[in-house]
């Protein structure tokens, strides 16, 4: 609890902040399943950065957070301060992102 999410959500980026009790739970079965400790996580559409936050928290190696929305980052930046945890933030569109060509050969 105590991240913050957006000032002025946008329905039109579909902005919707996860639940605190939501966030604790998709984290904890993550952890279950296959363990966030000195794993590489990327938190895509992090709004305010509660899941990659929270991955960091259970001792991820590196948490990279990707949103659209520079505001988004804003907040999530402002949370990563606040938190003092080891996550980069990227501001870019991740569907353009997966659309983008890689080596020769790669799919």
């Amino acid at each position: 609890q105590g991240v913050q999410t957006w000032r002025h959500p946008k329905s039109e980026l579909e902005q919707y902040p996860t639940p605190p009790d939501i966030a604790a739970h998709m984290l904890l079965a993550a952890d279950a399943e296959d363990g966030l400790e000195d794993a590489l996580v990327a938190d895509l559409g992090c709004g305010g950065g509660v899941l990659g936050i929270g991955a960091a928290l259970l001792g991820a190696a590196h948490v990279l957070a990707v949103d659209l929305d520079p505001a988004a980052l804003e907040v999530a930046a402002e949370n990563v301060e606040e938190f003092e945890v080891p996550v980069s933030l990227l501001g870019c569109d991740v569907v353009q992102l997966a659309m983008r060509s890689g080596p020769e050969g790669a799919p």
